[in-house]
């Protein structure tokens, strides 16, 4: 788990002890120690129930071949496509998310191809050089329509 935050101690204290050598509370890292542990991620998890807008740290996942689980809220499903760069699952539903946590242990064909897809959808839709571009046809626009 990594990031820190004013309920840390609360996370920590919600893993029975004899699951507490499977559980590392990383804290905060810096980016290059984040994507260390990325690449060494499995799959990566993302409970926020919070409706956030859109939630980046799925996308770094995908970027690095990683399938996504996560809680279906706010903008999680612009990014996280069911069946394909991961799983959406009701929110709160932590029964369903470890379930689908454990399809990617028992189907190494199905993790291949969510794999695959999630890091090839991440680097086509949410690259630094297409949004740049995106952003750089926003502004031609605004410039065209306004120079009239």
């Amino acid at each position: 788990i990594v990031g820190s935050g004013h309920d840390e101690n609360y996370f920590k204290s919600l893993v029975p002890e004899q699951y507490s050598s499977q559980f590392i509370f990383h804290g905060w890292q810096d980016r290059e120690a984040t994507d260390l542990i990325l690449r060494k991620a499995y799959v990566v998890l993302f409970p926020s129930i919070y409706p956030e807008a859109f939630g980046i740290s799925g996308i770094e996942a995908m970027m690095r071949g990683k399938p996504v689980v996560g809680f279906d809220v706010g903008g999680v499903s612009t990014w996280l496509k069911d069946q394909e760069t991961g799983f959406l699952v009701e929110q709160k539903n932590s029964s369903e998310m470890a379930n689908k946590v454990a399809g990617f242990i028992d189907d190494v064909s199905l993790y291949r191809r969510l794999s695959i897809n999630s890091r090839h959808i991440a680097l086509g839709e949410f690259s630094e050089k297409r949004h740049l571009n995106l952003l750089k046809l926003t502004y031609e626009n605004i410039l065209f329509h306004e120079s009239r």
